[in-house]
């Protein structure tokens, strides 16, 4: 071998040398600026779920509250309820004394068309008897009526 050819292998050799430094340079290159995409990804998913669980804590908060609120409002409503249905209860029993009250009325309203009708004729002018021919009322009721009524008319 001759002298020059070992410059010459040392050459190729310090050339081949260089180029892989700069192959290895633009891989390394290549390989930093691919972790840089993956680390700023990483960041951004990171950013995203510490959202996503402040999201969903204030979600969790606010279903607690609503189921706060829901207690209290069963609670209102329950109390209302019962309440309701007392009045309810003593309306109805108002409402079954009326109709009793008024049951009775009816019943009674027969003898006071007979005292009306009294009360009309001695009013006129009728007499005793008369009236209690007209009316089925005792004679001392009619000579209480007549006296009354007929004093009123004089006045």
């Amino acid at each position: 071998m001759s002298l020059l050819a070992v410059p010459i292998i040392a050459l190729i050799a310090l050339i081949i040398s260089v180029l892989c430094l700069v192959i290895l340079f633009v891989l390394l290159t290549r390989y930093k600026a691919k972790l840089a995409v993956c680390e700023s990804q990483s960041q951004a998913n990171e950013l995203l779920i510490n959202n996503l669980q402040l999201a969903n804590d204030k979600f969790n908060l606010a279903i607690h509250e609503l189921s706060i609120q829901q207690e209290k409002s069963l609670t209102e409503n329950t109390l209302v309820s019962k309440q309701l249905e007392h009045r309810i209860k003593a309306q109805q029993s108002q409402l079954n004394t009326q109709q009793d009250l008024i049951a009775q009325l009816q019943t009674d309203h027969g003898d006071d068309k007979f005292y009306s009708r009294a009360i009309k004729l001695a009013k006129i002018g009728a007499d005793i008897e008369e009236i209690v021919a007209e009316c089925e009322l005792p004679h001392a009721e009619v000579e209480m009526l007549i006296s009354v009524y007929q004093k009123k008319i004089q006045d």
